[in-house]
């Protein structure tokens, strides 16, 4: 014996409305993904570049400094 179900709030699985709105989510997750990946990212290149300047500017001190001391009369 086969029921019928007669709700009218009854929804199938594969309705429309619901399966957009799940590539929705989807997609706006995978939108936070990728923006958490880009945010990793870019602290990343941004502690690499601070780290290449601190170094680049000691370099170039330690180089005033050497040059200060040749040229120096004493």
């Amino acid at each position: 014996m086969i029921h019928a179900n007669s709700d009218a709030s009854y929804r199938t699985p594969l309705d429309c409305v619901d399966g957009l709105q799940f590539v929705q989510r989807l997609l706006v997750r995978v939108g936070l993904a990728w923006i958490a990946v880009a945010v990793n990212l870019g602290r990343s290149v941004l502690n690499m570049l601070t780290e290449a300047s601190a170094e680049f500017g000691e370099w170039a001190i330690g180089r005033i400094v050497r040059r200060g001391r040749r040229q120096s009369p004493g």
